[in-house]
């Protein structure tokens, strides 16, 4: 059985910051650091061409299924299908 923390101490849990505080700070600081280094930059320019290639893939898949809906012919419903067949 773990053992209880003695009152009025705070727990990791309770002591951590809410998630999104202090977040773009903490990102900056981190970039800058591996920015000092010539293997961080190489780290930081693989991670972002390791990266992009799913991000391309999902965008060309959209483009794809809009492409597919544009040009897919028009199914004309009811009285105006009627009167394009009659001219």
């Amino acid at each position: 059985m773990p053992e209880r923390a003695p009152r009025g101490a705070q727990t990791l849990q309770q002591s951590a910051p809410p998630p999104q505080q202090g977040l773009a700070h903490d990102y900056a600081a981190i970039e800058a650091t591996l920015r000092d280094s010539p293997l961080g930059r190489w780290f930081l320019a693989e991670y972002a061409r390791r990266n992009r290639t799913p991000e391309t893939q999902l965008l060309l898949d959209a483009i794809a299924r809009l492409e597919a809906a544009v040009l897919k012919p028009q199914r004309q419903s009811g009285f105006s299908g009627i009167l394009a067949e009659l001219a």
